[in-house]
């Protein structure tokens, strides 16, 4: 809880610093940690890495710890509408400018990559309710270092 109570606290000083406050703001929440995805908006982390260790997080969906700290202060208005990989960010990043952009890579205090793959050769998605338009991209995010 303390965790996400900080991060919370650091997005209300961006928010009254960048006089934003009145508004609503969509959130792309980066977490750079091993998650296993289950919607654009939930993950559940998988384990600490990196030499951080935090009780009561694992195996817990971090938006909705995110969204429950936010809701606390009661001064911001943030919906967290994506969680992302740091690798999905920096190819989604360079994507937006490069659009053959096909890799994101980290190389830090840990290593991973993801790529874009055709969706039909993902056999493990259940994609029941969602658009399923043939040839759509998706990312892979490897967690090869986790």
């Amino acid at each position: 809880e303390l965790l996400f109570d900080h991060i919370a606290s650091c997005l209300a000083e961006f928010v009254l610093q960048n006089q934003v406050d009145d508004e609503v703001l969509p959130l792309g929440f980066t977490f750079s940690f091993p998650v296993k995805q289950e919607g654009l908006a939930k993950g559940r982390l998988a384990q600490w890495t990196k030499g951080f260790k935090c009780p009561g997080v694992e195996g817990e969906d971090v938006v909705e710890l995110l969204q429950a700290a936010i809701a606390r202060r009661g001064d911001l208005s943030i919906d967290v509408c994506a969680i992302l990989n740091d690798t999905t960010g920096t190819l989604m990043s360079c994507a937006w400018k490069q659009p053959k952009c096909r890799i994101g890579l980290i190389l830090g205090t840990g290593t991973n990559a993801c790529y874009l793959e055709k969706e039909s050769k993902v056999g493990t998605l259940d994609r029941s309710g969602e658009d399923q338009t043939p040839g759509n991209d998706i990312i892979i995010n490897t967690e090869w270092g986790a």
